[in-house]
């Protein structure tokens, strides 16, 4: 009986992980097609809770997007990989002034020891937001 129990909750769970999987990859494609800004929004707010690495370059774009940022930032900022680290890092650069603290502050949250020497650099360039 508790062998059954057991295996009928493993099969469940596989069947779940499959499901998001997916999930994430339709949410990847709308990401990445021609879908409307209402629909990747709620692409982007779904990854936050299903995204793995595999939608961090999905994501990473779209914090150079004016209207897409925060929900791009939001969903990248909880998910636990390097690889979203590097993508902060690199929209340090590509980002406007208000955007920028935005990412400064996501690294933050993120406690990025990496993003160090950038953020000191950021500071000597005299933009008062900085």
């Amino acid at each position: 009986m508790m062998r059954q129990l057991l295996v009928s909750l493993l099969v469940g769970a596989l069947s779940c992980a499959a499901a998001r999987g997916a999930d994430e990859r339709t949410l990847i494609a709308t990401l990445e097609g021609e879908a409307d800004w209402g629909s990747k929004y709620e692409a982007c707010r779904k990854l936050r809770e299903v995204g793995t690495e595999a939608s961090v370059a999905a994501l990473a774009p779209l914090l150079r997007d004016e209207k897409l940022f925060e929900a791009a930032r939001d969903a990248l900022e909880s998910m636990p990989y390097q690889s979203v680290d590097a993508a902060f890092r690199t929209a340090l650069n590509e980002t406007d002034s208000a955007r920028r603290l935005s990412v400064i502050n996501a690294l933050g949250v993120r406690r990025d020891t990496g993003a160090v020497d950038l953020l000191a650099k950021l500071l000597g360039e005299g933009d008062p937001e900085v």
